[in-house]
């Protein structure tokens, strides 16, 4: 007579098995926005607090997640949410601007690795079925790869103009602009942004639809039509409230 014995999996070791497995992938997207993070900042060339910050928490929790620390992977998770939430306004900024491709590409990673953050943090708080991982993580690497191809070609694609004789040079760098402070005649001037910093700046007139739109690391003119006053120029771009000049018009004499 055959007995037929039948392996039968464990299903407290196999549930135990799937929380490990998402808090794994957990840890991966926090070193990722870790990582990524420190990189970003270092193409800017400028120390960003709310990057910083954000990057040091994530390095911080994937340092601890391991194992089946549920609650820690749903930290994680809720950390991620707001963190996509908190800077939601940039991102979709730097992510409609593939020309600026070193940001778009950097903004393009962290995103992603603060999404996979919170997905895994979700699926070991839920105790998801492990099935989902392998295509979450092929989907992710997928989106990275198109997404820098594009970035490539847009940012490729960018040519930089030159400043004419009589245009006011303005120069970005390092998140500031320089001078802080211009003095023009009324009438027509033209106007040389020289963007020096991997990510997008504009020079925009406040009060008018009259700007400057200069992609990472290219130089873009624009001339811009004054009536006598005070004015102030800005970076509209999300994030940049502290770059300003100082802009007076004079009376054409």
């Amino acid at each position: 007579m055959t007995h037929v014995r039948e392996q039968l999996t464990d299903p407290v070791e196999e549930e135990s098995s799937t929380v490990t497995t998402w808090v794994r992938v957990c840890r991966i997207g926090a070193t990722a926005a870790f990582v990524w993070s420190i990189v970003l900042q270092i193409i800017i060339g400028a120390f960003v607090p709310p990057i910083a910050v954000l990057g040091a928490i994530f390095g911080l929790l994937a340092v601890f997640l391991a194992g089946e620390r549920r609650r820690l992977a749903l930290l994680t998770g809720v950390l991620a949410l707001l963190a996509i939430l908190g800077n939601l306004s940039g991102t979709i900024d730097e992510l409609s601007h593939p020309d600026s491709g070193v940001a778009f590409s950097m903004t393009l990673l962290i995103s992603l690795a603060v999404l996979v953050s919170f997905i895994a943090g979700l699926g070991a708080t839920m105790r998801w079925s492990s099935v989902g991982i392998r295509p979450l993580l092929l989907s992710v690497g997928a989106i990275m790869v198109g997404g820098v191809v594009l970035a490539g070609i847009a940012s490729s694609s960018v040519s930089s103009s030159q400043p004419l004789a009589g245009d006011v040079t303005v120069v970005a760098e390092l998140n500031q602009f320089e001078p802080m402070e211009i003095v023009v005649s009324a009438g027509e001037t033209g106007f040389w942004l020289d963007n020096r910093d991997g990510i997008r700046h504009t020079l925009s007139l406040e009060g008018s639809d009259q700007e400057i739109d200069a992609p990472g690391y290219s130089s873009q003119r624009g001339v811009f039509d004054l009536e006598p006053g005070q004015y102030t120029f800005f970076c509209d771009v999300p994030g940049h409230e502290s770059m300003g000049i100082d802009l007076t018009v004079e009376a054409s004499s």
